[in-house]
């Protein structure tokens, strides 16, 4: 099936703020960045990036996914199925089997999932070295449908990220269309006054003879 998925970008920005006591510091408050596609079926995938708000220089991301269509065969697919969010930073990555797989269950920030490659020389990279820290409650949305939620952490700033959810039940095999993602830059808090320099004492002239 030729799927045109549909994506939705919203800008991210920085802010300059002032802590307590007038000093004046450099914060990481990145506005999410969130993009979106949708297939011809109906089944929708978001990711959203933001910055960790516990850990410095921390990007994560927040995948969502649902289907638009209730009743439908995707909707009772995802409803008993056993999911897994994939994810690859290169060019036709799950084509190649260049791409990390993360088992989507009851992952926590004190019991993370870390993500499984597909073959041993893909697990050093860097861009890999993420884990899903958070399994969202489903809940329900405007087209009647449940949607499902994971973030994951620890993404390379700067690097571009292709997910997709594949789920498994006896009816088959569903594959969410696939949304790609800038993971942030997130700056450490970092002050910029410097302290003020000591008093040096005066000394008085020598009187000339």
């Amino acid at each position: 099936m030729l799927r045109t998925p549909f994506r939705l970008a919203v800008l991210t920005s920085g802010l300059l703020a002032c802590a307590p006591g007038g000093e004046s510091r450099l914060t990481a408050q990145v506005t999410p960045h969130v993009e979106r596609a949708v297939d011809e079926s109906g089944l929708t995938i978001t990711c959203e990036v933001f910055c960790s708000e516990t850990k410095l220089r921390t990007a994560n991301a927040r995948i969502r996914w649902h289907v638009t269509r209730p009743g439908g065969p995707e909707a009772a697919t995802l409803a008993t199925a056993k999911q897994s969010l994939q994810t690859t930073v290169f060019h036709q990555g799950f084509e190649k089997n260049l791409y990390v797989t993360l088992p989507v269950g009851g992952a926590t920030p004190g019991r993370p999932v870390e993500a499984a490659g597909q073959a041993q020389a893909q697990r050093p990279l860097r861009a890999f070295q993420i884990a899903l820290i958070e399994t969202e409650k489903p809940r329900p949305t405007e087209a009647g449908t449940t949607e499902m939620g994971v973030v994951v952490e620890n993404l390379e700033p700067g690097m571009m990220y292709t997910w997709r959810v594949v789920a498994e039940a006896a009816g088959g095999r569903l594959t969410t269309p696939t949304v790609t993602c800038e993971a942030p830059v997130c700056p450490a808090d970092m002050a910029d006054q410097a302290p003020p320099p000591k008093p040096q004492p005066r000394r008085r002239p020598r009187r000339q003879p």
